[in-house]
């Protein structure tokens, strides 16, 4: 039976007396929150920490809102059981049992959080230990979150990447990525067929020339940066330099470098969306 029992009530934010908080004021908590539930249950829009979201109580669960304008608004059906599906899914097991949830199950509200079990019994034993309960779903919301992030940063590289190397099509980021190793650097193809090939070198070279177009500058120097110039892969992830020297630099702060790369190329894609749409039609 799907979660829709406060479905169709208005969000009053005088009534709940909760205030909006600024991006530096979400808890830890809060962000994992919102990283778990993803979508706004009034508009379906993300929810994102940085983008000026609302907290509000539905009924006693803690749900967050994209933003202010939603306060006063219903709540969408379709989208509160994505949400409750979302955190089923981000939670995985029963932290009694440790069994399989889904949002079809059984749940209690533990401090504002909504927690599935495999069955009845297990409810009783959740609330009389909320502390290590909510440490444990915690626990799996961290390891979840791990993951989409993980999913968006492929995705990042593969809109980036834009071809297969191997047969020149164009990647479909909405399906399923197949994920491949090139001499330790992670590239993505267009089929499970292309696991067992070579690259073809036309297409390779263009793949690094739209990974360094997107790179744009050296992430130590910042001098412009093109394929033609030294590389290094760091944890799977090509990235160009304008001079031998940043190579070191960059290896003794891997994470760091990465870091500053993938908002290079984030930044790029969101700057040249429909350049990047029209070029892909026009290959």
């Amino acid at each position: 039976m799907k979660l829709i029992t406060f479905v169709g009530c208005l969000i009053s934010l005088a009534k709940l007396g909760l205030a909006q908080e600024t991006v530096q004021k979400w808890s830890e908590w809060d962000q994992l929150q919102m990283t778990v539930q993803q979508i706004c249950p009034v508009s379906g829009k993300p929810v994102q920490a940085n983008a000026h979201p609302f907290k509000v109580l539905v009924g006693e669960q803690v749900a967050f809102l994209c933003c202010s304008d939603c306060k006063d608004k219903r709540i969408d059906a379709k989208y509160w059981d994505v949400v409750q599906s979302n955190i089923a899914h981000a939670q995985a097991n029963c932290p009694i049992m440790g069994a399989p949830v889904d949002s079809s199950m059984q749940s209690v509200i533990v401090r504002g959080q909504r927690i599935f079990v495999c069955c009845p019994p297990c409810i009783p034993k959740i609330e009389a230990s909320h502390e290590s309960t909510l440490e444990t779903i915690a626990a799996n919301y961290v390891s979840y979150a791990a993951k989409l992030a993980e999913h968006d940063n492929e995705a990042l590289y593969a809109r980036v990447q834009d071809i297969c190397p191997v047969t020149g099509k164009q990647l479909e980021v909405q399906q399923q990525l197949i994920k491949s190793d090139i001499d330790g650097e992670s590239v993505f193809l267009c089929s499970q067929d292309c696991q067992e090939q070579k690259p073809n070198s036309e297409y390779w070279q263009v793949v690094q020339k739209n990974l360094a177009k997107a790179q744009g500058i050296c992430p130590v120097m910042r001098h412009p940066v093109d394929e033609t110039m030294t590389s290094t892969v760091v944890n799977g992830r090509r990235i160009f330099v304008c001079c031998p020297p940043c190579i070191e630099k960059i290896e003794s702060e891997p994470d760091r470098y990465r870091g500053i790369v993938d908002a290079q190329l984030s930044k790029w894609l969101e700057e040249n969306k429909s350049q990047h749409g029209n070029e892909r039609q026009s290959n």
